[in-house]
């Protein structure tokens, strides 16, 4: 496949940064930078399987699944359930892409914490989590990983706590202390 070059450096910056947020109107191809970002660390380490960790909401898995196969050619993992996803803990077989939704991340966060890290972890729609004091938000910031990519096209959907919330996931440093924050990049007005 041939990527635009808007393509080609936001594969440059997830690659370069190892822990950043993509945000690209929907059909800009999120999913597809974060593939190919994964199939270019897979093929620059040789020593080892890579794996990657795909969270997303249960619409999107199907899709997710077809994309991998389109661009890679590799079969990816679905976990629909929360006994399909105990299993796959137990033998953690899989290398490649495994996608689970944002659910069974929260039921199951417990056991997926102690996983040695996934080498990329890819939340998708990762507005999902804008609010620090959900569940699921809570569970997600629980697993490690050496990459995280962050994909979404709205990352802002009611306040700028959205945005600050999943910036705290990608890296805590840039937003902290928040109130520094708030004093150079908020603007008031009437």
């Amino acid at each position: 496949i041939t990527l635009f070059d808007y393509q080609r450096e936001s594969v440059k910056r997830l690659l370069t940064s190892k822990r950043a947020g993509l945000i690209l109107e929907m059909g800009l191809g999120k999913t597809l930078c974060a593939i190919t970002a994964m199939h270019i660390i897979q093929t620059k380490v040789k020593q080892r399987e890579i794996s990657a960790l795909v969270v997303c909401p249960s619409s999107l898995k199907k899709q997710w699944e077809r994309e991998i196969l389109r661009f890679t050619g590799s079969k990816s993992l679905v976990i629909n359930t929360g006994k399909e996803l105990e299993k796959w803990l137990k033998t953690r077989k899989s290398t490649g892409f495994t996608i689970v939704n944002y659910e069974l991340v929260q039921r199951h966060v417990d056991k997926l914490k102690d996983l040695p890290s996934s080498d990329v972890l890819i939340y998708d729609e990762v507005q999902k989590i804008r609010n620090k004091d959900s569940k699921v938000a809570k569970a997600a910031k629980k697993i490690k990983s050496e990459y995280f990519f962050a994909l979404s096209g709205t990352i802002v959907e009611n306040s700028y706590d959205d945005f600050i919330s999943i910036m705290e996931m990608i890296n805590e440093a840039e937003v902290r202390p928040k109130w520094k924050f708030v004093s150079m990049y908020y603007e008031y007005d009437g």
